[in-house]
């Protein structure tokens, strides 16, 4: 079931910290780190095993399509579920390496945690000691600009219409990459709003497309004036912003989608200047919040 907007109007917040944060390729620090701590695994267990084998494996298995989600060890206990994610736009090298550097300090973030979730600005790691593959995590993240838009109301009209159409597109195109769809809205003279939505291939297109929804009912809690923000969770993402921020020539870039029939994906997903950052991370009972000053 949908969590109703007002729930999110419940969190507590429980730490602030300040963080200076530079963006580079070497994707050096995380955006979020979600370290469940209701289960611990014990040092050199067999769960450790596989775990240490599926994070040596999952970004070189993701880096070709963007997307690979496995399961390394027997049925049990000890047995790990892992998921990749690259951002649709960016190389399979530059995905590599965002994904390598996720697996390095997956462990470290959390220490003898059985389920963590990492997202980079380019890539997000998850993996858990229960299956989550094909299930929507209603769960989000927010982030957004303290910049403020000129005209709330003409820009909310064409942000909601061109994230709705985004959405559509990621769930129900067949793109390449799959689940995901980029483009680009003129509000007024040379102002544009540029959007991005994209889900883990391993949903079906309807659940894709009720995640991205989800995000978009969210706008107005997260990011409500702003001129950029982000939405995301461990399922499906999406983000706006007033100047471009994804690369253009490797992909699509329409806003005008049709829908498709619906199916699932599995495997791979596949059918047939350094900016510094100040974060302030909130943590909440009902929903973990990021505000983001540029």
């Amino acid at each position: 079931m949908e969590p109703s907007p007002f729930r999110f109007l419940l969190c507590s917040v429980l730490l602030l910290i300040l963080l200076h944060i530079p963006t580079s390729k070497s994707e050096a620090s995380s955006l979020f780190v979600n370290c469940s701590t209701a289960a611990n695994f014990t040092a050199n267990s067999t769960f450790q095993s596989n775990l240490n084998h599926l994070l040596s494996t999952l970004p070189v298995a993701a880096s070709p399509s963007g997307f690979y989600n496995t399961t390394v060890g027997q049925n049990g206990v000890d047995q790990v579920y892992g998921l990749a994610l690259c951002r649709g736009d960016i190389s399979a090298s530059d995905c590599n390496a965002c994904l390598t550097t996720a697996a390095q300090h997956a462990v470290g973030e959390c220490p003898r945690g059985t389920s963590n979730t990492l997202w980079y600005d380019t890539c997000m790691l998850r993996y858990s000691n229960s299956s989550f593959f094909g299930v929507v995590d209603w769960a989000q993240i927010f982030a957004w600009n303290l910049h403020n838009v000129t005209d709330p109301n003409l820009f909310d009209d064409q942000l909601y219409q061109l994230m709705r159409n985004l959405s559509t597109e990621a769930a129900y195109r067949s793109g390449r990459p799959p689940m995901f769809a980029v483009g680009q809205v003129q509000v007024i003279n040379s102002t544009n709003i540029y959007g991005l939505a994209q889900c883990t291939r391993d949903l079906s297109q309807n659940d894709c497309y009720g995640c991205l929804s989800n995000c978009i009912k969210s706008i107005p809690n997260c990011c409500a004036t702003r001129i950029g923000g982000r939405i995301f969770g461990e399922t499906c993402m999406i983000r706006f912003e007033s100047a471009p921020f994804y690369n253009l020539s490797p992909i699509g870039n329409t806003t005008a989608p049709s829908p498709a029939p619906s199916g699932q994906n599995k495997g791979d997903g596949s059918k047939g200047s350094g900016v510094t950052r100040t974060i302030i991370i909130l943590f909440g009972l009902m929903i973990h919040t990021t505000i983001l000053l540029t």
